[in-house]
């Protein structure tokens, strides 16, 4: 799926706020906006990845649990990450004091291409939806009407804290962007 355009990107937001056993969770960090970050090594990249890993996998196990539901994780492989640490690190969690609920997991996670899985051509999709709006562009301006067309489809909890759950953005209220925590107040 290349999808370019304003009107393309606009329709695919619009189809998947339209398909009711759909729902988004996504991870958003902004490393430039947090104070001391190079020095703090989040700048890192298998740092960074990995600590956004865990926050995903968190959010993931809380969804299939308030559904009563197990999931099956499916990740797109990412250029210049070997598969293995990404299998590892999630290995590595289950020893650690997390808030995953592992029983709410199908074991062991799966790393494939969009090529070959077309739910990670969706969720590259939606990845892309979120990020015009909070990526400025070559001219400054971003696009949030896309995650505007998308909202019904966010996971959020029954505590309506869509900025913790189906919209996790880190820094929360975050510096740039004023119209976020507008935009996580439900419904």
């Amino acid at each position: 799926m290349n999808i370019k355009s304003h009107g393309q990107r606009l329709h695919l937001a619009n189809t998947i706020a339209g398909l009711d056993q759909a729902y988004v969770v996504t991870v958003v960090f902004s490393k430039w906006d947090v104070p001391r970050a190079e020095t703090a090594g989040v700048r890192q990249p298998d740092y960074l990845y990995n600590w956004l890993l865990r926050l995903m996998v968190e959010r993931l196990s809380w969804f299939a649990r308030d559904n009563g539901d197990t999931i099956k994780m499916t990740f797109a492989q990412v250029r210049g990450m070997d598969p293995a640490k990404l299998e590892q690190y999630v290995e590595h969690l289950k020893g650690c004091e997390t808030t995953i609920d592992w029983a709410s997991l199908h074991l062991p996670v799966r790393i494939d291409t969009p090529a070959n899985r077309r739910m990670l051509q969706v969720a590259d999709a939606c990845c892309g939806v979120i990020c015009s709006a909070f990526e400025w562009d070559n001219f400054g301006n971003n696009e949030t009407r896309y995650l505007e067309a998308l909202k019904p489809r966010l996971w959020c909890r029954a505590e309506g804290r869509l900025h913790s759950y189906g919209l996790k953005i880190n820094p929360f209220p975050h510096p740039r962007h004023d119209w976020a925590t507008d935009f996580c107040r439900m419904p």
